[in-house]
């Protein structure tokens, strides 16, 4: 039995304690996976496989990851015929603000250069932000057109728009060869990489809706905490210029951050009134091992007695000396009702037009 991904990537050791785990992967595993079977077949020693751990006379050994795919073009598409792939379009269900059509998500690039606080994602993808090619990404949207009928499309990079370059490439390959897809960015674009040009040629090759990671309308938290390095001025362009596109756009917020305040709580309040946005979401701040913000959990002791590993989805894990749990939760309510009352015309708009769309 072999296993992959964050937790085992983030906790190998402890991952491998475990009576029915033999192997694991860290990181990415395309490489390292298939040398590990292959030196399993050939009873070769698993010592030189990068980033792998094992047991071997009843002790854990683990092969630190310090090699990443750099040419990603060379790794084969997902091999969608092995699953029932019909199962899920049958499934009428719709995701992320696009429709209930048949649909595919694909990745074409990883990694992401920042290094946000609340972040482990560089953990497991690299330190690097890699890419495929323009050409490889629309062979892939051609093959999912051609085999699976898709007609909505999610791009699920960490950084999606990162090179601009290679964004513009994209979008003007899938409107040379007249590809009708709508497609959208779930997991978020920084707002950094984007600009008027770029954000209208989006919106021509079928992106219909971006989502940015704003995390809080407080510059020094979300700037000076969280790292994002985002200023108020860019977002506001951003979210203006998004508009001019004509694409819809949703927002990301995190409630309670260490150091969030009343004040600072209501500077995103402010915000998310003032911004011209579709739509928001939030998440209440959620150290993941292996970064800033769980070290500083740690060290403060913010994490509430036997909250670490709630079962229970998306509820405050930490307390701080500015805020409690029910003060967050009141704050997320407070959220969602100022936003609503603040946009309840253009939600109902948007609905309307997404009905007769």
């Amino acid at each position: 039995i072999t296993v992959g991904g964050i937790y085992p990537t983030i906790f190998p050791e402890l991952t491998l304690k475990s009576e029915y785990i033999d192997y694991l992967i860290i990181g990415e595993g395309e490489e390292s996976f298939a040398q590990l079977i292959k030196n399993i077949i050939n009873n070769s020693p698993l010592n030189n496989i990068d980033g792998i751990g094992y047991k071997q006379n009843k002790n854990i050994v683990i092969n630190p990851k310090s090699i990443f795919i750099n040419n990603l073009d060379e790794i084969p598409f997902p091999d969608r015929e092995s699953i029932n792939f019909n199962f899920y379009n049958n499934y009428k269900m719709k995701l992320y603000g696009l429709g209930f059509k048949r649909k595919a998500s694909i990745i074409t690039s990883r990694s992401c250069p920042n290094r946000c606080s609340f972040c482990s994602m560089y953990l497991s993808h690299g330190p690097k932000w890699r890419s495929r090619s323009a050409e490889n990404v629309v062979d892939e949207i051609l093959y999912l057109k051609k085999h699976f009928l898709i007609d909505e499309l999610f791009v699920m990079d960490d950084n999606f728009s990162f090179d601009k370059n290679r964004t513009i490439q994209i979008c003007e390959k899938i409107i040379k060869q007249n590809i009708k897809i709508k497609w959208n960015t779930p997991n978020g674009l920084s707002a950094k990489t984007l600009d008027l040009e770029t954000l209208q040629i989006m919106k021509k090759s079928g992106c219909h809706r971006i989502c940015i990671a704003i995390e809080s309308g407080d510059s020094y938290i979300r700037n000076k905490i969280i790292g994002k390095g985002i200023s108020d001025e860019k977002i506001k362009e951003v979210v203006e210029n998004a508009n001019k596109a004509g694409l819809s756009i949703f927002a990301y917020y995190i409630i309670g951050m260490p150091g969030e305040t009343e004040e600072s709580f209501n500077k995103t309040i402010s915000q998310i009134k003032e911004l011209k946005l579709n739509g928001v979401a939030t998440s209440f701040a959620t150290p993941l091992a292996g970064t800033k913000l769980f070290d500083e959990c740690v060290k403060n002791n913010y994490f509430i007695k036997n909250e670490l590993c709630d079962s229970k989805f998306n509820i405050p894990i930490i307390e701080t000396p500015d805020f409690n749990r029910a003060d967050l939760i009141r704050r997320e309510k407070i959220f969602y009702f100022e936003f609503l009352k603040a946009h309840f015309f253009k939600i109902i708009i948007d609905a309307f037009l997404k009905k007769n769309d």
